[in-house]
């Protein structure tokens, strides 16, 4: 049976060789072996000196503008807090005043309705014609044209004759 080897470098220049053998493989350990490269002298960068740089003298119109503009921000965020929170409280009014009109008017169709299932139609049409009252006579009804609107405007006072 033919063997097979088969070689791993690894870090810092040892070897471990391999081979197979049937149907294992076997590992063989080998003394490390040195890396074989020409080693070039490293350039050194010249040390960077630290340099003293005079510090920077504090600009108060800079340092003043930008606490102003803090400030300013803080302010304006609490502005806006406070004018949206009632913004919340009109909208609930809205809402409450919304209901409240629903509810009324509710009422007052209810109330409507039973005004006018009370009346009796009959007996006012009776004390009418007792009063002198009556119904139209045709002599007495003008008729207009009316054209093409769905109403007629009185400008003038209804002539007496036709």
């Amino acid at each position: 049976m033919t063997e097979r080897r088969y070689e791993k470098k690894e870090r810092y220049g040892s070897r471990e060789r391999y081979y197979v053998d049937g149907n294992t493989v076997r590992k063989t350990y080998t003394q490390a072996v040195p890396d074989i490269r020409p080693v070039s002298p490293r350039k050194r960068a010249p040390e960077a000196k630290p340099s003293v740089q005079p510090r920077e003298k504090v600009n108060v119109g800079y340092i003043f503008t930008l606490s102003i503009a803090a400030v300013a921000i803080v302010v304006l965020s609490i502005l806006f807090l406070s004018m949206q929170a009632e913004n919340n409280a009109n909208k609930k009014a809205i809402a409450a005043m919304q209901t409240q009109i629903t509810d009324l008017a509710t009422d007052n169709d209810i109330r409507e309705i039973e005004i006018y299932s009370n009346i009796d139609y009959d007996k006012l049409y009776n004390k009418a014609l007792s009063l002198g009252m009556g119904s139209a006579k045709p002599s007495q009804i003008i008729t207009y044209d009316r054209g093409t609107l769905e109403y007629v405007k009185q400008y003038a006072d209804i002539p007496t004759e036709k």
